[in-house]
Formats: C-alpha cells, sequence, structure tokens
C-alpha cells in the first residue's frame, strides 16, 4: 500500500511537471521502466536516488517517503534527518564497495599469478601470449637453480662433503666412451673419471685452481630436465680465465653436462694441457 502512495505521488508530481517517465529516468540516469515500476507501485527508488528525485520534483526526501507535503516546519527537521541519514549511508555503501574491490582485485591477482605458474610449470618456464614469448619461473626450474647454486658456493668454499653428496657420477657414460675411442689423450681422461673419487679430482683441482666468483648466465630446458649455465672466473698462478660449465638438476642430485671456455683461454689450454684437463674433471664427473 505504501508502495502505491508514494508512486502515485510520483506519477502525479511528474505530470504536474509536463515530464514524461523517459525524461524522469533521463534525469536520473535510470530506464523508463523503472520509472513505471516506481509509479506502479511495484518498487522502491534506490535510497541514492530519493535526494535527486526529490530535488526534481521540488519536494522534501520525507514527503516523497510518505507519498503526500507535510508542513513546512515538519518538512525542514525530518529533511535534515534524512539526508544525513541518506550520507551515511552512502559513505557506508562506498566503503563496503571499495573493500569488495579490494578483495577482488587481491583474488584475482592469486588466481592469475598461480595460473602463470602451472602454465609455466607444464610448458617448462615458458609462458604465451599470442606471439610474445615470457620466461616465467617455476617449481621445477626454481628447485633446480637452487641445487646447482648450492653446488657453486660449494666449490667455491671447497666445501668438499657438499660438493661430493650432490654430485651424481657418470662413471657408465666414460665406460662407454672410454670403449669407443681410439684417442689416447681422451682415454686417459676417462680413465682417470672412472679410476677417481670425487673427492680426489677435488684435491688435485683445489692445488693449482682458485675460484674468483661465479655468475649464473641462464636457466633452460633441455628436453629431458632444468640446466643452468654458469660463467666462472678462476686463477691459476697469475693469470685469470672465464670457463663456462652447464649443469643438470635432477630429483636429488646434478650431473656435470658440459664444459665451455671463454676463447682467451685458448692459449693456456695449449700450453697447460696437463691443468685444463684438472679444471675439466670438475666439470665432467
Amino acid at each position: 500500500m505504501k508502495n502505491q502512495k508514494m508512486g502515485e505521488f510520483i506519477a502525479n508530481l511528474r505530470k504536474e511537471k509536463e515530464m514524461t517517465q523517459k525524461t524522469l529516468a533521463e534525469k536520473l540516469y535510470v530506464t523508463d521502466r523503472a520509472v513505471s515500476k516506481w509509479e506502479r507501485g511495484l518498487n522502491y527508488p534506490d535510497i541514492t536516488l530519493l535526494e535527486k528525485l526529490s530535488e526534481i520534483l521540488e519536494i522534501s526526501v520525507n514527503e516523497l517517503l510518505n507519498g503526500e507535503k507535510i508542513n513546512d516546519l515538519t518538512r525542514e527537521k525530518a529533511d535534515d534527518v534524512l539526508k544525513t541519514g541518506i550520507k551515511a549511508y552512502k559513505k557506508q555503501t562506498e566503503k563496503k564497495l571499495h573493500k569488495k574491490i579490494g578483495l577482488g582485485i587481491g583474488i584475482f591477482l592469486i588466481l592469475s599469478t598461480i595460473f602463470l605458474v602451472v602454465v609455466s610449470e607444464l610448458n617448462y618456464g615458458e609462458v604465451s601470449l599470442g606471439i610474445i614469448k615470457f620466461t616465467f619461473p617455476n617449481i621445477s626450474m626454481h628447485a633446480t637453480r637452487k641445487k646447482t647454486d648450492k653446488f657453486m658456493k660449494a666449490l667455491k668454499e671447497q666445501d668438499y662433503e657438499t660438493l661430493e653428496k650432490i654430485v651424481s657420477p657418470q662413471k657408465g657414460t666414460y665406460k662407454m666412451l672410454l670403449k669407443n675411442t681410439s684417442n689416447e689423450e681422451s682415454r686417459k681422461l676417462y680413465q682417470e673419471l672412472i679410476e677417481k673419487s670425487y673427492h680426489e679430482l677435488l684435491e688435485e683441482f683445489y692445488e693449482e685452481v682458485e675460484i674468483i666468483n661465479y655468475k649464473r648466465e641462464m636457466v633452460y630446458y633441455n628436453g629431458n630436465n632444468y640446466a643452468v649455465s654458469y660463467n666462472i672466473k678462476i686463477k691459476i698462478e697469475n693469470e685469470e680465465l672465464i670457463i663456462l660449465p652447464t649443469l643438470i638438476g635432477h630429483q636429488e642430485n646434478i650431473t656435470l653436462s658440459s664444459f665451455g671456455w671463454k676463447d682467451t683461454c685458448n692459449d693456456f689450454i695449449n700450453k697447460n694441457p696437463e691443468t685444463w684437463n684438472t679444471i675439466k674433471k670438475i666439470f665432467m664427473y
């Protein structure tokens, strides 16, 4: 009944001002269907529209809610109370809205991060957006990088125990290579890798070589596992050299995959092949 009374009141005032439902709707930024529902008593105007609607119809908010005009004194007092209430309601509504927006953004960012991590994990660290490709760290890549960094730190600090624990020997591979090569220099290298323990190779290495510093260059998927390449500066007597080994990460250990070097090492290699082999063996074991 109250809806009907307010609706009829709005309709009468609108007609007095020679406005159509569409004209009133446009002033309030709502649809003419919404205005029609108010006037038929099917719905109330939103509380945030009451002040604007009362201004357009040139009545007080209290009169609008009561569906009839009231005397000036009562109207003035009632309007102050209602306007204060409406402002408080708007402020509270805005605060709730901001909280909801903040929560929504937070959830979106969390879900987006989880999505990128999962996609990166499934695509071995590569996320494609159209023709653009991004490298995005994932759990497996991070685990490999952590293990290889641990190896490099132990190598610089001469931590034998950690090095022997983390390196997975490839003696089977060198036995096969030994059978299939006739090159005497290679045979000697493979034989030492088969016969000597990593501890022995490390002792020989540290007698001649000092690691000055190292830097991780790249982490990539090689088709089977994640590989990590390093740039290592070493010192032998008064000469500084740059070597470029690549380490492969497995579930528990690492294997020493390949061994490269800067061109500036070539003169040293030609003059000191035995010392060079001592260096190579540490990264080939």
